[in-house]
């Protein structure tokens, strides 16, 4: 009874067993083919909710310990903790445990596969996988590179004058860059502090006193890495006793003008060889003082005055709601204006001297060419016009001559050799016949276009290079003298 008792427990004990193992199978906490070597890939480095900020990291190191069976791993990443083990954003590493991810590499990342703007903080989930062992997940946050600024350079004032006994100005720099201070060769007289900085800032420009009677200008050049044009503070200082002294004072006659003009590459120089002047008053010419600018030419409305502000080498004006400020240069015989850059569209020039000016012959001439018509064949572009002004009694006569850039073809006159031509010139265009007379050197064309016929009679000289023709007007409302040289086209 007793050894049935021990083998009927026994039986019950196996069943146990296996009723226990089924259920254990069922709820699937336990199996019994499981693999002996099959272990997890335990994440080691960034500990998991690690933040990053690409402005300031350099790089992100991410480890991991390698697990039994597994010969190759993949790093991968993702914005979706549930996505990141099967994620296409990953590196193929082979049988290393540690990958170092730069921060251009985590930053080309955040703005290819994530929705995370410039500058701004977002999460990202990263494992590790290989072969079928188990893994983790963990989680780490990135702040982005802000977006790339132009760089910048702006100063508070372009141009500062300094009395005669010397001083300190300041002015202010807005920048987002690393910026130099230099003065010019002719600025021994100055001095700047701090002489460079990295972004927003001041300087401090230091004249001293000035011994002469001359005034004296310079400048102050600002730089900044990336920046293309630096910014240039112009600086001028008076003379002893204020001004440029008494030498300003009198009456000045216009000698010549210079100027480039806006629509185009043409330089213009103009002799105004007529009795055009201004006088400045006595007392007027001292520093920051007002002083009268009075023309003694008339534009149909009487006498023209201006009121101007001179302070160290600067006088500003008001002329049709418009302020204009020149730079001028005095001395015992001239007296020099300047507005803009020379060299560029803008630029304005006037010479005054103390001596009033005499009209010369009028008009100009040339020797005519009393060659081979032949030599006029082909095709002139513009080169230089050279033209005379004057009031019916010839005693006001203007010079103006512009030279061209013969390259911008504002002009091209094509002759060809059964008496026709065609001229361009911006957008009209005239064509018509042309006759010569080798006796006289008298050229004579027939225009005909959007105005009708006329006729043209052309004094002309001519090389294989270079053809000039002049025009004469003589009436009762004035007198007219233009020369025009043209140059072969290429």
């Amino acid at each position: 009874m007793k050894k049935n008792l021990l083998k009927l427990s026994a039986s019950l004990a196996v069943i146990s067993k296996v009723v226990l193992a089924t259920m254990l199978l069922g709820m699937g906490i336990w199996s019994c083919d499981k693999k002996e070597n099959e272990q997890e890939i335990t994440l080691v480095a960034p500990e998991n909710n690690a933040t990053f900020n690409l402005s300031t990291t350099n790089e992100i190191t991410f480890t991991w310990n390698r697990a039994e069976g597994v010969a190759a791993y993949t790093l991968r990443f993702s914005e979706s903790a549930t996505e990141v083990v099967t994620s296409n954003v990953k590196k193929e590493l082979g049988d290393i445990t540690s990958y170092v991810l730069t921060a251009q590499e985590a930053e080309q990342m955040m703005s290819l596969y994530t929705n995370v703007p410039p500058g701004q903080t977002g999460d990202i989930y990263w494992t590790v996988t290989g072969g079928d062992a188990q893994t983790q997940v963990r989680k780490f946050s990135v702040t982005r590179l802000p977006v790339a600024e132009d760089a910048y350079l702006n100063v508070s004032t372009h141009n500062m004058a300094f009395q005669a006994s010397g001083g300190a100005q300041t002015v202010t720099i807005v920048s987002n860059t690393a910026w130099t201070a230099n003065i010019t060769q002719e600025g021994s007289w100055l001095s700047v502090a701090p002489q460079n900085g990295n972004g927003n800032g001041t300087i401090t420009i230091t004249a001293q006193s000035n011994p002469t009677n001359v005034a004296r200008p310079a400048s102050v050049i600002l730089s900044g890495t990336g920046i293309e044009s630096p910014e240039t503070i112009s600086a001028t200082q008076a003379a002893t006793g204020g001004g440029p002294g008494t030498d300003m004072l009198g009456t000045w006659y216009l000698k010549k003008a210079e100027q480039i003009e806006g629509f185009g590459p043409a330089k213009v120089n103009t002799e105004y060889l007529a009795e055009e002047s201004f006088t400045l008053s006595e007392g007027g010419v001292f520093a920051g003082e007002i002083i009268k600018m009075v023309n003694s030419w008339n534009d149909n409305a009487g006498e023209i005055t201006k009121t101007w502000t001179y302070e160290g080498s600067l006088f500003t004006y008001m002329e049709s709601g418009n302020t204009l400020t020149y730079r001028a240069t005095p001395s015992a015989s001239e007296l020099v204006f300047e507005i803009g850059q020379a060299g560029q569209v803008g630029y304005g020039k006037a010479v005054y001297t103390k001596t009033a000016n005499t009209a010369p012959a009028f008009p100009r001439t040339i020797t005519p060419y009393t060659g081979d018509e032949s030599i006029f064949i082909g095709a002139w572009v513009m080169k230089q016009t050279e033209s005379c002004e004057a009031e019916p009694d010839y005693s006001n006569p203007k010079w103006a001559n512009v030279y061209f850039n013969v390259n911008d073809n504002l002009m091209t006159l094509t002759v060809n050799a059964n008496h026709t031509f065609s001229m361009i010139q911006g957008s009209d265009s005239v064509s018509g016949t042309w006759s010569f007379n080798a006796a006289t050197g008298t050229l004579t064309i027939t225009q005909s276009g959007k105005d009708g016929t006329s006729n043209m009679v052309i004094d002309a000289t001519s090389t294989a290079s270079s053809f000039v023709w002049v025009e004469r007007e003589d009436d009762t409302h004035g007198h007219f003298y233009s020369k025009t040289t043209l140059t072969k086209k290429n």
